[in-house]
């Protein structure tokens, strides 16, 4: 990879990726040609010549191509999943490359696409090739420069050119495919698409006509801060990483920004529970790893993995990221580690994979049956093996209140002063409700909160709305608690965003509201902070471990939110969020539960006890133990430990 392209801040400019390269010869109509060749592994280099011509270089181990780039099509619809292509008609030759990083292809795709456009427009006449006579007059030395970054200028120009383009010919480039109200979209679809029936709009099962088009907004555009920068770093230079920090720091951001820096056909997004996979678009790793629950011998869990598609799974992975480590007990992370090995037939650690490991073990720990004891991922001999670093973050982003954050940070290590109980306590009088939005109860069960929200639906009077949601291809359970198959709305109902759409005005997943009424078939819904807003259908996507391509499910961003329970809020923040912590039977739940506010004036408490504030002692030695051993750099990075000494 070529490091000087990219900043872990945000990809600006890449002129060179390492992905892998298909060279296809197109037949002509006479049947000759139709050659295609592959190379798993290539540097794929974009520059200009002497003469200020673009060129494409593909150093392919023992050799090299190049060719001019004069009169092509750039493709960048696949940019995401990994995948692009350059066409050369004028050669009949189509450059495909695949696995990439998606955040650098796009960036170096867009890029040249724009280079390009103003080349052939001659708009500027530092990037114009020389003429011909300035060739022959010239004499200039042979010379290959990677392809310099859009300057202001060039960015201004090309700004007029698409805006002429446009008012032209009022047609834009890879326009976004939509749906009429009460059709579905006109597109092919692979043979395993779900067909849903759409009925009429004034039905009670009326949707996904017209698919919401907000630019995402949740990781490219956000700035990361010099500990998250240290991180992705990290990752980039190929180092087993396991990155923590508390709630609030910005742990997702981090891993959404990784993702796109990774090779996106042999990198496997995975979580602990289903709830954290949707988030960032991966899978279960119980879904991934192919070995049950772990209570299975090594023997067993070796034949379940060996099933085919499992095997080429394992054997294709190159990178395995993995949310909510915390959540992962150290039988199942060992188990994984050496049926890792035992299929790719390398003894190395974790069978070679790099991993980038993500949680926090003072939040929600792992499930375990009654009675046997729990046993953390950092306790097993497995994760001394493989864990080359770990990164804290300190910097809490979520909650600006620093008296706040005082008291989390406390409660998290299982510690509650008086001044901190009083605050707490003091939180039972604040009025939550606004413009028609009620603060969200947190349960400790979640049977409790499906309940609650069930009761308080049914109690609204009026004409239920269903939405019913359209899959690409059949969809996991994981996707399930963001974008359920189907979603009963009424007026009256208390909703939040399940994702992302417009963090500028504040929309963003977990961001509270009311319906008001419904307009065109869509809900219109009353948010807490102020704005009123329709809400249409929106595209969640995941990618299926094995599969370079994202599969999507269509529906309203939306769920009820009268009740949630605390396993399933982990992860949000939530505008205003009430809780009785009286039932609170896990290490870390309160913290949880208290640390989905932002403020002390956003939470009300009804109970509060600092009996039910709790952290395992076990967690709570291996983080003093990592601060112990803070380096001399800005992020504390901690070092391998004796195994067993945090008993």
């Amino acid at each position: 990879m070529d490091e000087e392209n990219d900043s872990p801040t945000s990809c600006r400019h890449c002129s060179q990726l390492q992905c892998a390269v298909t060279v296809e010869s197109v037949a002509t109509s006479n049947g000759a040609g139709g050659k295609k060749t592959t190379h798993r592994t290539a540097l794929v280099t974009v520059g200009r010549n002497e003469y200020r011509d673009i060129f494409i270089r593909l150093d392919l181990g023992g050799s090299s191509l190049t060719y001019e780039l004069k009169d092509v099509r750039v493709h960048y619809k696949f940019a995401r999943d990994g995948r692009g292509s350059i066409e050369l008609p004028s050669k009949r030759i189509v450059v495909q490359l695949s696995n990439c990083p998606p955040h650098k292809l796009n960036v170096l795709l867009r890029s040249l696409d724009a280079k390009l456009m103003l080349m052939k427009k001659g708009l500027d006449v530092k990037s114009t090739p020389v003429s011909v006579r300035e060739r022959l007059l010239g004499g200039l030395p042979r010379a290959f420069e990677k392809l310099s970054p859009l300057t202001l200028n060039e960015m201004k120009q090309l700004q007029n050119c698409t805006r002429q383009l446009a008012d032209n010919t009022n047609v834009s480039t890879n326009p976004p495919a939509k749906c009429s109200p009460g059709r579905t979209p006109k597109s092919k679809r692979s043979s395993g698409m779900m067909k849903r029936s759409l009925k009429d709009e004034n039905s009670s099962e009326n949707i996904m006509p017209e698919v919401s088009q907000n630019v995402p907004t949740d990781g490219d555009r956000l700035q990361l801060s010099a500990e998250q920068k240290t991180v992705v770093k990290a990752v980039l230079s190929g180092v087993n990483v396991f990155f923590t920090g508390s709630a609030g720091t910005g742990k997702s951001l981090v891993l959404r920004r990784i993702v796109g820096f990774l090779p996106a056909g042999t990198t496997f997004i995975t979580a602990a529970t289903g709830v954290a996979a949707c988030q960032i678009g991966g899978v279960t790793v119980h879904s991934f790893a192919g070995i049950g629950s772990g209570q299975f011998d090594l023997e067993r869990s070796f034949e379940l993995a060996s099933r085919r598609h499992i095997a080429q799974q394992w054997r294709k992975c190159t990178h395995l990221i993995i949310d909510e480590i915390s959540m992962i007990d150290a039988d199942f992370f060992t188990k994984m580690e050496h049926v890792a090995r035992y299929v790719r037939g390398n003894d190395r650690p974790f069978g070679g994979i790099q991993l980038v490991l993500c949680g926090d073990f003072l939040q929600l720990p792992p499930v375990t049956p009654f009675g046997v004891e729990r046993k953390f991922c950092f306790e097993s001999a497995a994760w001394l093996r493989c864990v080359a670093r770990t990164i804290v973050l300190k910097e809490v982003r979520r909650q600006s209140d620093s008296q706040y954050v005082s008291v989390l940070q406390q409660i998290r290590f299982g510690r509650c002063g008086a001044a901190a109980a009083n605050l707490l306590n003091e939180t039972r009088n604040n009025c939550l409700e606004k413009a028609g939005v009620l603060p969200t109860r947190l349960c400790t069960h979640t049977n409790d909160a499906d309940a609650v929200n069930r009761s308080s639906l049914d109690k609204l009077k009026g004409e239920q709305k269903l939405f019913s949601a359209i899959d690409s291809e059949s969809i996991p359970d994981s996707v399930q608690s963001n974008a359920p198959k189907d979603l009963k709305l009424i007026v009256g109902a208390q909703v939040m965003l399940t994702k992302n759409l417009d963090l500028s005005r504040n929309l963003s997943n977990g961001a509270r509201g009311v319906v008001k009424s419904f307009r065109n078939g869509y809900p219109v819904v009353q948010f807490a902070v102020g704005l009123e807003e329709l809400i249409k259908p929106a595209k969640f996507t995941i990618r299926l471990p094995g599969n370079q391509a994202w599969i999507t499910r269509v529906q309203i961003p939306l769920r009820l939110a009268w009740a949630i329970s605390i396993h399933k809020s982990q992860g949000m923040t939530l505008d205003c969020v009430e809780m009785s912590l009286s039932r609170v039977f896990e290490d870390g739940q309160a913290y949880v539960a208290l640390s989905r506010a932002k403020s002390l004036q956003s939470i009300r408490v009804l109970d509060f006890d600092p009996n039910c504030i709790r952290a395992n002692e076990r967690v709570v030695r291996f983080y003093e133990q990592i601060s112990r051993e803070e380096s001399s750099d800005d992020v504390p990075v901690y070092k391998r430990q004796r195994l067993g000494q945090f008993r």
